[in-house]
Formats: C-alpha cells, sequence, structure tokens
C-alpha cells in the first residue's frame, strides 16, 4: 500500500512516505508540527506522487507534545476524510516497546518526558509489558533506561536511546496494520500527558 507515516509527538516531527509498503523518502527538515502541512506537500512533489494514490495515514496520537499531537492528529484527520482512506493510529510506547522487545526475562524501563522532571513509563520483561505510569526522574536515579527525548537526565540516568522517526512509526505501522487501522477517523483518542495524570497513575515502579 501506498502511505504517509506522521511522527509529531516529538520536538522534531518529520513525515515519510512510503510506495508499495517500501519505504521512498523522509522530510525531517521540519520546524514545528505547524509546518508539517507543507512538509507533505513537499515530500508528495519532490517524488511525483499524488495525494490521491494514498492507501492510508499512519499518525502518532502519544504521549508526547501536546501541541504535536494535537496539530498531527488533526491534519491526518483532514487528509483522511478528503480521500475517504483509513487511519492507523500508533501509540509511540508501542513503538518504543517494539525496538527492545526481548525474549529474555530482564527488566527494562522504557520512558518518555513528560512534564517537571516527570517519566512517563512501563517496565518490560521479556514479553510482559507493565502498565503505564508516570513518576519523577528522582525515583529512577542510576538505573538503566530505554527511550527517547531524555538527553538532559544523563546525569541522572543510565540512558539508552532509542531510534524513533516518522519512518519507524511508517515500519510499525505495516507490521500492525490489520490490527489498527480505522475508518472512524473522528472516533481516534489522543495520549495526552496532564498533570492530573501523576494521582493517577504514580507510585513505584
Amino acid at each position: 500500500m501506498n502511505f504517509l507515516s506522521i511522527e509529531s509527538v516529538t520536538a522534531k516531527p518529520s513525515v515519510s512516505l512510503f510506495i508499495s509498503n517500501k519505504y521512498i523518502d523522509c522530510n525531517d527538515n521540519v520546524a514545528s508540527s505547524s509546518n508539517l502541512p507543507d512538509a507533505i506537500k513537499s515530500i508528495l512533489i519532490e517524488n511525483s506522487t499524488a495525494i490521491s494514490l494514498l492507501d492510508y495515514i499512519a499518525i502518532t496520537i502519544g504521549p508526547g507534545s501536546y501541541t504535536g499531537i494535537r496539530v498531527g492528529l488533526s491534519i491526518a484527520q483532514g487528509i483522511a476524510f478528503s480521500l475517504s482512506i483509513p487511519l492507523v493510529p500508533i501509540n509511540t510506547m508501542d513503538v518504543l516497546c517494539s525496538a527492545i522487545r526481548t525474549m529474555d526475562n530482564k527488566e527494562r524501563i522504557v520512558a518518555f518526558p513528560a512534564y517537571d522532571n516527570n517519566l512517563f513509563y512501563f517496565v518490560l520483561r521479556g514479553s510482559d509489558r507493565g502498565s503505564e505510569k508516570l513518576n519523577n526522574i528522582e525515583l529512577f536515579k542510576g538505573k538503566s533506561i530505554f527511550g527517547i527525548q531524555l538527553d538532559k537526565y544523563k546525569n541522572i540516568i543510565d540512558y539508552n536511546e532509542i531510534s524513533f522517526s516518522s519512518r519507524i512509526v511508517g515500519e510499525y505501522s505495516i507490521e500492525n496494520y490489520n490490527l489498527l487501522y480505522t475508518k472512524d477517523i473522528s472516533m481516534i483518542t489522543p495520549i495526552y500527558i496532564d498533570k492530573f495524570s501523576v494521582d493517577k497513575m504514580g507510585g513505584g515502579y
């Protein structure tokens, strides 16, 4: 299938183009999520691909940047609605989990930065994934953490960065298309992280 993959949960959003489920190109020169429409137009023109040829849109729905998620999802929904094609909503944490899942039972903490030095995270043991929680970075002092955008905490944790981009999101959507695709695009629920989540998701990991 032909599709666009839009990653807008990180500080540097990007768009990738896939033709017949093969990666073609990535536009990662996107200053912010508000520039995504121009990035989409550019990647299609540069690769001589009409937007009408797209079969679906893969889009990250969080957790991540509030503004990025909101803008990215709105753009993806607009394209999908106008073309009458499905969306494939992608959970950031699912992609990170798939990147490091192993058959051993070693504990791995997978995290994404939230607000006020909090991490949105889960614990992975082999193929068993714990529930998602929110806690302060100090809880993880000296521990090995896998994730993205945690560079500023390198003096506190043993940080292992996971590669994350619109290309990787697109490849994940191919593998999980039948499970994730939806034509009911208006019902997709973004995953925001707000300050009220601490009381709901806190506690020791």
